[in-house]
């Protein structure tokens, strides 16, 4: 089922490298904007993302969280701290197949009834 999204919807298996945002990291900030390529990235939850600080995974729901196009970090990360960060998109929902990606083998059943009119 769909749910309602504040901004942009989740794209499926839909990779974006995160904007970096060290340049704000001071030791006391801890909410940012997520951005790629300079638009906003709304995650569906933060299991759905791979975050680096300072070379260091971060564990989602622990180490921080999303809400909307941001993201909340329980320490604020000091200055200098590098940043990496990737939004995996939705991937439980494979989305719609590209044109002509389904084969036969790959349908719930061979049995089908075409009408011409």
């Amino acid at each position: 089922h769909k749910m309602p999204y504040i901004g942009k919807e989740p794209e499926h298996g839909n990779y974006q490298r995160i904007d970096t945002i060290a340049s704000s990291f001071n030791g006391s900030t801890t909410v940012f904007n997520l951005r790629a390529d300079s638009v906003s990235v709304y995650p569906t939850s933060p299991a759905t993302m791979i975050i680096s600080l300072g070379g260091v995974i971060q564990e989602p729901n622990t180490s921080y969280t999303v809400t909307g196009d941001q993201i909340t970090f329980t320490t604020a990360p000091a200055t200098g701290t590098t940043f990496w960060g990737v939004a995996l998109g939705d991937v439980l929902d494979i989305g719609t197949p590209s044109d002509k990606s389904v084969t036969s083998a790959k349908l719930a059943t061979t049995s089908f009834s075409f009408f011409i009119s």
